[in-house]
């Protein structure tokens, strides 16, 4: 798969997650880190034990602060198989092991109703750059969920259908090795990915939040950025003009310390003010102009 074509690819990832996770977000909040994680307090009552308990729980691993799975005294069962879901499969850090970050997202969905959307997205982008820039290997992002994106472009459907499990279902996926799996990229050109689901289907999508220039990803490891004009061909809209050279700059942080506390308050406050675009681009289209091509 060529560079450029793997960028436009990468960066549909943000206005599908919504459609693959199955959650409604555009009436409700993201989850954003706060600057601090739980207090003893909340994690005392998520796992149903004394305040003083949580200290013994708590371990340190890679730098990484966290409860570990196997821990006794889960006793709350139905707060603590979600909590693990949260841990294990969005929020994955070390095997067994559920960190405070984690903790945090899935508080911030129970207390305060915030989607963990933003967060999800964030943790595959960045764990994605991370790891292409270090060539690195294990990556720590909701692999689910990627996979089931990934599969969705690269096979095709023999119906058509509304629901991305269903889609999944009737591709007859078969599984690959290493070596499939890497020639299947590699291979993949612009006529063979499938750029619209009709699942997909949409009005608008968010087109940058605040004054950023595009739209800033805050995750439970670091904040990245991502560049949703890349992505209009996946909801059927034709790629006409090129974006601008600030729109798609990279940014990203690496720390979520108190050193970088500016920066995060910028990014939660620009999502408090979320620009939206759609039918201005005109018809749906799958298409990409001569001009866009050249810019590639």
């Amino acid at each position: 798969m060529a560079k450029s074509l793997r960028k436009k690819v990468w960066e549909s990832l943000g206005p599908e997650y919504k459609r693959l996770k199955g959650i409604p977000y555009d009436k409700t909040s993201p989850y954003l880190f706060k600057g601090h994680y739980p207090f003893r307090a909340s994690l005392a009552k998520v796992l149903k034990v004394p305040e003083s308990e949580i200290l013994k729980m708590k371990k340190n691993r890679n730098r990484v602060e966290g409860i570990p799975e196997e821990k006794e005294g889960w006793s709350a069962i139905v707060d603590v198989y979600r909590l693990l879901v949260y841990g294990i499969m969005l929020f994955p850090q070390i095997e067994f092991y559920v960190d405070l970050a984690a903790i945090d997202a899935f508080l911030g969905r129970q207390d305060w109703g915030e989607h963990p959307i933003v967060a999800v997205l964030a943790n595959t982008y960045y764990t994605l750059d991370y790891y292409s820039v270090r060539n690195g290997k294990g990556l720590r992002c909701c692999t689910t969920l990627l996979f089931l994106w990934l599969t969705a472009h690269l096979f095709h459907s023999s119906k058509k259908t509304r629901c991305p499990i269903e889609d999944h279902y009737w591709s007859y996926v078969k599984p690959l090795t290493k070596e499939k799996w890497t020639a299947r990229l590699d291979e993949a050109t612009e006529r063979s990915i499938r750029w619209y689901r009709q699942w997909n289907e949409r009005d608008d999508v968010i087109i940058h939040c605040g004054g950023f220039p595009n739209i800033p990803l805050m995750s439970t490891q670091g904040a990245i950025n991502c560049n949703p004009e890349l992505t209009l061909r996946q909801v059927g809209y034709p790629m006409v003009l090129p974006p601008s050279e600030e729109a798609v700059t990279p940014f990203i942080l690496h720390s979520l310390g108190i050193q970088e506390g500016e920066h995060l308050k910028k990014i939660c406050q620009a999502w408090k003010k979320v620009i939206r675009k759609g039918s201005e681009w005109g018809l749906q289209s799958c298409g990409a102009s001569s001009s866009y091509k050249s810019w590639l």
